[in-house]
Parts: C-alpha cells; sequence; structure tokens
C-alpha cells in the first residue's frame, strides 16, 4: 500500500515537471518579443490555448504587456484570457465587486465578480483574479471555471525562461 501511494506521488511529481518544462511555442514567442518577464499557466483544466498576443504600447508608465487566450475545450463554455503588464497591464476593471484576497505564489491577491463579452448575464462563474509578481501584473480573467480552479491555475503559474 504504501508503494503504491509512493510510486503515484513519484508519477505525479514527474509528470508535473515535464509538463512545467514544456513551454507551448505561443509563450515562447511572446517572450522572446518582450522585455518583461512572462508567466503562463502551465495547468487550465477544460480549457486550450488559442493565442498569445504580445503588444508594445504607450499607456503611462506601461511599454508591454501581452494577452492569452483560452477557450473551453469540446464546446464546454469554458474562457480565459491572461493578461500582463509591466509594471501594470493597461485596463479598467471599473467598479467590479471584490470577493476574496487569496495568496498566489505568496503574493495577495484579489478576486472580483467580473465578465468581459458577450453572453456574460448567463455565464456562471466569472472571475477576474490579478495579483503582482516579478515586476508585472497578472491577471486572469475567467468565464466557466470555479474559484478553486481558477486558483489553482493562477498558482501553476510558472515563468517562460526567456533565454531558450
Amino acid at each position: 500500500m504504501i508503494i503504491r501511494i509512493a510510486t503515484a506521488a513519484l508519477i505525479a511529481l514527474v509528470t508535473a515537471s515535464t509538463a512545467a518544462a514544456a513551454v507551448p511555442d505561443a509563450w515562447q514567442r511572446a517572450a522572446d518579443r518582450l522585455d518583461m518577464p512572462v508567466l503562463y499557466p502551465t495547468s487550465h483544466p477544460g480549457l486550450a490555448l488559442d493565442r498569445v498576443v504580445p503588444q508594445s504600447i504607450a499607456c503611462g508608465p506601461t511599454e508591454e504587456q501581452l494577452d492569452g487566450y483560452y477557450r473551453g475545450r469540446n464546446g464546454n463554455g469554458k474562457r480565459m484570457r491572461v493578461a500582463e503588464g509591466k509594471p501594470f497591464y493597461c485596463g479598467d476593471i471599473g467598479d467590479a465587486p471584490l470577493l476574496a484576497h487569496p495568496t498566489i505564489h505568496g503574493k495577495r491577491a484579489s478576486l472580483y465578480d467580473y465578465c468581459e463579452g458577450s453572453g456574460c448575464g448567463r455565464a456562471t462563474f466569472r472571475f477576474l483574479l490579478t495579483w503582482r509578481e516579478q515586476g508585472i501584473q497578472i491577471t486572469l480573467i475567467s468565464r466557466g471555471s470555479t474559484r478553486s480552479t481558477l486558483y489553482a491555475i493562477a498558482r501553476s503559474t510558472t515563468r517562460v525562461d526567456d533565454s531558450a
């Protein structure tokens, strides 16, 4: 029994580290184009990466940012946008209601009730989660994923190695 549990834990650890090592090409290309650190989620259950769009902009102190778009697999209606900017992402969430302050990578994050795009009135589990680390602001805008799933996605984010 103990050997089976230890073996299962080892397999899970190897699988997780292998997944983290395989940076999707779209995230790597975005990191190669930008000077700012770029983080990407290594776990995104029920979602598939659609595209990553790096941008050079002039928005106050923000000169670079990116948007990564995920869509639900098998038409499950889920979606997520990863928005990152240095020192901040240039955007405005208006007066979205604050729901919680979870901890992501040891940093205090803010979770809001928020939805963007068409179909928001019918959407379930619609959130915006934002925090700062490594000199950038990371924001996950999610529709269709529970809070716990969104927190797990956020905690799975890791830096793209810009030396690749």
